[in-house]
């Protein structure tokens, strides 16, 4: 911050302004005050000077308490020029007590106390040349009682105006601090400056609102800082979100693509039961066909037995027929031979007994083939009953194994049937699954939403941010390197909000 002179120099200067036209009106006085006693020469010669060289000051050394002392001796040496020129007229004393009201306006007790020490040492010596007669004037009488009562005049006021002063310049140097500050907050309308000078401020008002920015200075560096974890965060946030999303998506298209898969598996099963069924519909037939084989073998063994047994019988039968047929050739031969016995009268009876002996002959080996055939047949048939049995044994087995076919098909067709119902749940849960994808996904949706507006409201914030500056360095808040990572919006660029 700069020094109490620098931050009073307007005031002093507005002070010169003030006083300038006062040292004019003064010297106008004194040419008006010229005709009363001819001092013209006294009005110009000294007037103008007196208004001339603190004229100068002013216009060279504005502000300058050289200049407030040049000015303050100037305006007394003026009281004692209207004084001179009225030959000590009383009611001119009375611009002593006003002029020293109205060097006020620089509020500053010296000029005061340099006023008042002029016009002291002019009434001190003006008063004592006066009583030797050298023509100088300070009364209408002089008298050493007179000065003092003036004396005490001008320094009881003196006193009073060096109290206010010094209350104003307290006061002015307060005001101008705060102004001070308060442009230094403003920028000229480019921002916030909150970094803090380096001089302590003289007076509390400024040193308590150097205590206020020092603590905004502090929260608003922790906001920015707070802003630039929040954008990383949000950053973090977003990119994390984009990797949800697109895992998201990635598993969305897997649980799809699991659902599709889980359809067609469902479908191949739907077909195999229908593929089963139909099996167990012919195994089934299948089934019937091998009992009704196996009926037809058991009814041909037993109808080959009973050939068999038939066989058997006819077999006795040419048996007695062989049996008949020996009986006859014998018989036929004790014919023949009674028959050659009668001699002629049985020849007849012996070509009888011949024919009967041969057809016995023939009987018998017609009795004899039939046999042989029946022989052979029975054991065609034994063979056949047998290879038949055997087929049957096999019809059964087959059967048996058509039946542990049929078993194994239901086994089939129950695992499948479980098989589906499990594949049906996995399908409604893969569904479920589905749901939940879509629903994350939506969720997901909501939540990149959400992240850009806060983005959006992060960036509004740093560059809200931005228009704090809260380090001397580098016009921003937090000029280390644990900041260099902040978004561009924090670094100081942007619009600036301009104080009004």
């Amino acid at each position: 911050m700069a020094s109490s002179s620098d931050l009073l120099a307007t005031q002093y200067r507005q002070a010169d302004r003030i006083m300038l036209p006062v040292l004019w009106l003064l010297f106008v006085m004194a040419l008006g005050l010229a005709p009363w006693y001819d001092t013209w020469g006294m009005a110009v010669g000294v007037g103008l000077p007196l208004a001339a060289l603190p004229t100068a000051f002013i216009f060279l050394m504005p502000g300058s308490r050289l200049t407030r002392v040049v000015v303050a001796a100037a305006v007394m040496m003026f009281c004692a020029l209207h004084i001179q020129q009225s030959l000590g007229v009383t009611e001119l004393h009375f611009g002593i007590f006003v002029l020293l009201a109205i060097l006020l306006c620089y509020r500053d007790w010296l000029v005061i106390v340099v006023a008042a020490a002029v016009i002291a040492v002019h009434h001190l010596s003006f008063n004592y040349f006066q009583e030797l007669g050298f023509g100088a004037i300070c009364f209408t009488e002089p008298g050493l009682g007179r000065v003092f009562a003036h004396a005490a005049y001008v320094v009881a006021e003196s006193v009073a105006l060096c109290i206010i002063a010094v209350w104003l310049r307290r006061d002015a140097l307060q005001a101008a601090e705060l102004r001070h500050m308060v442009n230094r907050l403003a920028q000229g309308g480019q921002g916030i400056d909150l970094t803090l000078p380096a001089e302590t401020p003289q007076s509390p008002a400024a040193g308590a609102l150097r205590a206020a920015l020092s603590s905004v200075a502090g929260a608003v560096g922790q906001v920015r800082t707070g802003a630039v974890s929040i954008h990383g965060a949000v950053d973090a946030i977003a990119a994390g979100n984009r990797d949800v999303q697109a895992g998201a998506h990635l598993q969305a298209q897997a649980v799809e693509q699991a659902v599709a898969t889980i359809q067609s598996i469902g479908d191949t099963v739907k077909h195999d039961r229908q593929q089963a069924l139909e099996a167990e519909k012919k195994v089934d037939h299948v089934m019937a066909l091998a009992e009704q084989g196996s009926d037809a073998m058991q009814a041909s063994v037993k109808t080959m037995q009973g050939i068999s047994q038939t066989s058997a019988k006819i077999a006795d039968i040419t048996s007695v027929i062989d049996s008949i047929a020996f009986q006859t050739n014998i018989l036929a031969l004790n014919a023949a031979v009674e028959a050659a016995r009668a001699g002629p009268e049985g020849r007849g009876f012996a070509v009888v007994a011949g024919e009967v002996r041969s057809l016995a002959q023939r009987s018998a080996d017609a009795a004899r083939e039939i046999r042989g055939l029946i022989d052979a047949s029975v054991n065609q048939v034994s063979e056949g009953t047998t290879r038949i049995e055997r087929t049957g044994d096999v019809m059964n087995d087959l059967s048996e194994g058509i039946v542990n076919v049929a078993k194994t098909f239901k086994e089939i067709m129950d695992a499948n049937e479980a098989q589906g119902q499990r594949i049906l749940e996995v399908g409604q849960a893969i569904g479920q699954i589905n749901n939940i994808v879509h629903e994350n996904m939506a969720l997901v949706g909501k939540t990149d939403t959400s992240v850009q507006r806060l983005a959006h409201e992060s960036d509004t914030l740093a560059e809200v941010m931005a228009l704090f500056t809260v380090d001397a360095h580098d016009g921003r808040y937090g000029g280390s390197s644990e900041h260099d990572t902040q978004p561009a919006a924090l670094a100081g660029g942007g619009n600036r909000l301009a104080l009004q």
